[in-house]
């Protein structure tokens, strides 16, 4: 609260639930946030309220719980539509899921969904990556954000990395994943 106070003169234009898993909060949280928020801030003249979401996290109930609230963009960290590249970055969902979070969060009302892909996966070929991108936009996404893997140096990947357990895309794979993708959402 300390914090809003201090940026209270300054107006809000958008409102980012992210960086972490915040869909393990329950709608009564955010209800408790938003409270807060609203003491200092016109909540009215926000453009942009987003949460970020893990695809496993979005059940019917849970979107139908979230419609009460003022969030107007779901951003999906769905990363991959292919089930072994999930697997090996250690995704809880699978291809199945995501499809049916980002269709199920249509249902519930949420026309501004951004979904999060990623690529210079382990195993990922530009076939499979290709077909990521096929899905996303067949999904009718309002924004789509790609972004390379990238390895933190004491994070589990990066350590089986180290100890030779996989192989690292290469910089010209990744480079042309990254052309390629370019290429298909100007399109």
């Amino acid at each position: 609260s300390s914090y809003l106070d201090a940026a209270a003169p300054y107006h809000i234009a958008t409102i980012y639930f992210g960086g972490g898993t915040p869909s393990q909060l329950s709608a009564e949280h955010f209800q408790k946030i938003f409270d807060c928020i609203a003491q200092h801030y016109d909540l009215s003249r926000v453009e942009e309220i987003t949460l970020e979401a893990n695809p496993d996290d979005l059940s019917a109930d849970y979107l139908q719980s979230l419609k009460s609230l003022p969030f107007n963009r779901l951003s999906i960290g769905i990363q991959s539509f292919n089930n072994q590249e999930l697997t090996f970055i250690h995704r809880r969902h699978d291809a199945q899921t995501a499809i049916r979070a980002v269709k199920e969060a249509r249902e519930a009302g949420f026309n501004n969904i951004s979904i999060d892909l990623m690529f210079g996966l382990p195993l990922q070929t530009m076939e499979s990556f290709a077909e990521s991108i096929r899905q996303a936009i067949a999904l009718k996404a309002e924004h789509i954000s790609a972004y390379m893997l990238g390895l933190e140096p004491e994070v589990p990947l990066a350590k089986s990395l180290e100890a030779g357990l996989w192989q690292a895309c290469d910089d010209e794979t990744a480079a042309d994943m990254y052309q390629y993708l370019s290429e298909q959402l100007q399109a």
